[in-house]
């Protein structure tokens, strides 16, 4: 009788230098997809942050705009207009705090004078509960941004209006030369001139 023997059959498995380097290379992979990941959030919420500074400064413009339109409807209504009277004063009640806020403004309308500085606070921006970016520290949670508005009266008829805004706990810069966007900060320049409405 004969014997049967049953064939073995020998299959080479990988090596634990093998193992080793598949696992370093899959290691590489991950680590240069988290590192990308995190340079786009990075990224992104700079580029956020710097669009929603850049709106703050325009709506700085916008609300020395809106100083001006409602002054000028106020003093449509009392005085003759030809002379000019109160374009130039109605700039003078926020030369000296350089903030202007919609509650500024609101209250400046009312006819209260400004009540905020630039040495409180540092210009800071806080976040108010329906949305609305305030200097006032009451109103909100304090922000990231800061922001400027000066004005710059000058004697023939102009008002110049420069809006600052910066973001990343960035101070407000003494110059607009020195503000660009590797600077974390945002300029808005407009000319206000005095529109007279005639009755």
């Amino acid at each position: 009788m004969k014997k049967k023997y049953k064939q073995q059959n020998f299959q080479k498995g990988f090596s634990i230098m093998e193992v080793v380097l598949g696992l370093f290379i899959l290691s590489l992979g991950l680590i240069a997809t988290v590192v990308l990941t995190t340079k786009s959030i990075v990224e992104l919420n700079d580029s956020r942050d710097s669009l929603i500074a850049a709106a703050l400064a325009q709506e700085g413009s916008e609300l020395a705009r809106n100083v001006r339109d409602n002054r000028a409807m106020q003093i449509y209504e009392s005085v003759d207009l030809d002379t000019g009277a109160g374009f130039d004063a109605m700039f003078d009640r926020f030369s000296g705090t350089c903030y202007i806020d919609a509650v500024e403004v609101h209250n400046f309308i009312q006819g209260t004078v400004p009540t905020m500085s630039c040495s409180s606070g540092g210009a800071r921006l806080y976040l108010d509960a329906n949305g609305f970016y305030t200097h006032r520290v009451v109103a909100g949670n304090a922000t990231e941004f800061r922001r400027v508005v000066r004005f710059d009266l000058g004697t023939s008829g102009e008002v110049g209006v420069t809006s600052i805004a910066t973001w990343d706990e960035t101070p407000i810069p003494t110059s607009v030369a020195n503000c660009s966007a590797s600077t974390n900060c945002v300029v808005d320049e407009s000319t206000l001139t005095q529109w007279i409405l005639h009755k």
